[in-house]
């Protein structure tokens, strides 16, 4: 499979011309074919038809008017061509007839005709033109007036149809019916055509001569005239005229290999072509590609230009700028990342390290010692567990929790986490309200809804003034359980509200007031919950109060387990 756009790119343009060639190259082809075809049948049909009109009907017979052969103006009848006549009816062609009146002793006419030409069949005339062909000469002369008109016997001649000469007959014995040649047939025969109907039927024949060649046949009908009409019936003629199809055939292989020689010229000539019409395509793609090859994890804050560069590019130049944004929005919050940490460790650190320095500056009781301890100790775990959330959230965020969903009991979690982190707000006389129902219940993992929960709590607790009010209110959704936790005295702007999500983020009155907390708890918070399938939305209510809002997925009642499900 090729790789390469530009080979790509070239041979599919190959193919779509290699096919619209041989497209194009077939139709001329087939078209020529058939008009040169259409030609050449009209000539075959325009002979047939010219013997047709040379059949006339007599007093005494049929005959073929060799006369009017010869009188053919030049291509009436198709130079070459060769034809046979099939009649039911005998055929006339004398080219003077012979009127057999009186014997000779009674003083008629002597028959001056000699035997046929040597070497030509009996009535064999020829086309006009054609070697041996015999001249027309026809007399008109009618035949002597009887001398009697009695009902006795009359003389052997008089007032009867003269008789034929068989020499002046074509015929074919073996179908019973009379046979017209051309003289160049010499003795032999054309295909005979199934003509059904009155329409020409053309066909591709093997001529006597061994050659390819191509035939017309025509059925027609003669009638007689005058007092014949009564005992002569309708001669029945079918007339075949072919001729060498040779000629024709060579002038198409001529336009076949014309051609295919034209295609495979016009191929070679578009292959330079495509080659170089699609490498100046790409020009564009190259220099995008060596703007993006120039960048760093130091240059993020530059944009490509969309300038100058073909439109179906533009699109790929306006997500590559995207990437390179979201990129560089990333690094920056790594960077403000380890900035954080940095400073949210060092607290607890500088805080150990001054205590151990003041202990150590002097000798001091047991008392005095077991007091700094126990400061380094609170510091401690404040440090483990700003520590055990930045794993946690890592964890998270790399999507390495296994989260196992179940219902839970929503108040015994409240209950118990409260008792943890509710004292020192329970000093300041912060009063915790649980309005949720006794049978409340969460899908939610145990442990994560531990995390979510203390975090919550511990942010509200941390946050709410002396004397102040920490509400919690469940309460059932369509789409699921709806858990909120409202504490008063927030002094956030709206604007503000939505950062509360943010690694580390915390706002000045915030930093004051609450020490050692390391703006954590909500980013836990909602990683936790998107883990779970739930979502985190926090919003500041018209009284001043901070909500945290947390919508769980439905629990399922009729499982052991729960799942998310539509609601109808």
């Amino acid at each position: 499979m090729m790789r390469s756009l530009r080979s790509r790119l070239v041979v599919g343009m190959l193919v779509g011309m290699s096919a619209l060639l041989a497209a194009a190259g077939s139709t001329i082809y087939t078209v020529q074919r058939r008009e040169l075809y259409r030609a050449f049948d009209d000539t075959l049909l325009g002979s047939a038809n010219a013997l047709a009109l040379l059949l006339h009907p007599g007093p005494f017979g049929y005959r073929l008017d060799a006369e009017g052969l010869a009188r053919l103006p030049a291509g009436q009848i198709r130079e070459g061509a060769l034809y046979q006549l099939w009649s039911d009816q005998p055929i006339d062609t004398m080219s003077r007839p012979r009127w057999v009146g009186r014997s000779p002793d009674d003083g008629g006419p002597r028959d001056e005709d000699g035997p046929p030409e040597e070497g030509r069949p009996p009535g064999d005339m020829g086309l006009p033109g054609e070697p041996g062909a015999r001249p027309p000469e026809w007399d008109d002369r009618p035949p002597p007036k009887p001398e009697s008109r009695g009902r006795g016997p009359r003389p052997d001649g008089f007032g009867r149809r003269p008789p034929l000469d068989e020499r002046e007959l074509w015929r074919g014995r073996e179908t019973g019916e009379l046979v017209v040649r051309s003289a160049s047939l010499e003795g032999a025969d054309l295909p005979r055509l199934e003509v059904p109907g009155d329409q020409p039927r053309f066909e591709m024949i093997t001529l006597p001569s061994g050659v390819y060649g191509r035939a017309v046949g025509v059925r027609f009908r003669v009638l007689p005239v005058g007092p014949s009409v009564l005992w002569r019936p309708p001669a029945e003629v079918l007339a075949v005229v072919a001729a060498d199809a040779g000629e024709l055939e060579q002038h198409l292989r001529f336009l076949g290999v014309l051609l295919a020689a034209t295609a495979l010229g016009t191929m070679a000539f578009s292959v330079g072509v495509a080659w170089l019409a699609v490498s100046r395509g790409l020009r564009p793609l190259a220099t995008v590609a060596q703007k993006i090859g120039g960048l760093d994890e130091t240059g993020l804050k530059q944009r490509l230009a969309d300038g100058g560069v073909p439109p179906e590019i533009e699109p790929v130049i306006r997500q590559l700028n995207g990437l390179l944004g979201r990129l560089d929005e990333a690094f920056d919050r790594e960077r403000t990342l380890t900035a954080d940490v940095a400073h949210e460790l060092r607290t607890p650190v500088a805080e150990i390290r001054t205590i151990a320095e003041i202990t150590l500056s002097r000798v001091r009781d047991a008392e005095e010692y077991r007091q700094a301890l126990s400061e380094a100790l609170e510091a401690i775990r404040t440090l483990q567990a700003l520590i055990e959330k930045l794993l946690v959230l890592a964890r998270l965020e790399a999507g390495q929790t296994q989260v196992e969903l179940q219902p839970v009991p929503v108040v015994p979690v409240l209950g118990h986490l409260w008792r943890q982190v509710g004292q020192a707000a329970e000093a300041r006389g912060v009063t915790f309200e649980d309005q949720c129902g006794a049978d409340d219940v969460v899908c939610a993992d145990q442990s994560l809804l531990e995390v979510v929960v203390s975090n919550a709590l511990s942010n509200a607790a941390a946050y709410t003034p002396d004397g102040g009010r920490i509400t919690v209110l469940g309460s059932r959704r369509a789409a699921g359980y709806e858990l909120s936790l409202a504490n008063t005295g927030c002094t956030l702007s709206r604007s503000e509200v939505p950062r509360v999500f943010d690694r580390f983020w915390r706002s000045e009155a915030a930093r004051s007031r609450t020490g050692l907390n390391c703006g954590l708890g909500l980013t836990l918070v909602r990683r936790a919950m998107e883990a779970m399938g739930g979502q985190a939305e926090a919003t500041v209510s018209h009284e001043g109060c901070f909500v945290l809002t947390l919508t769980f997925t439905a629990v399922d009642a009729s499982a052991r387990g729960c799942e998310p499900h539509d609601d109808a």
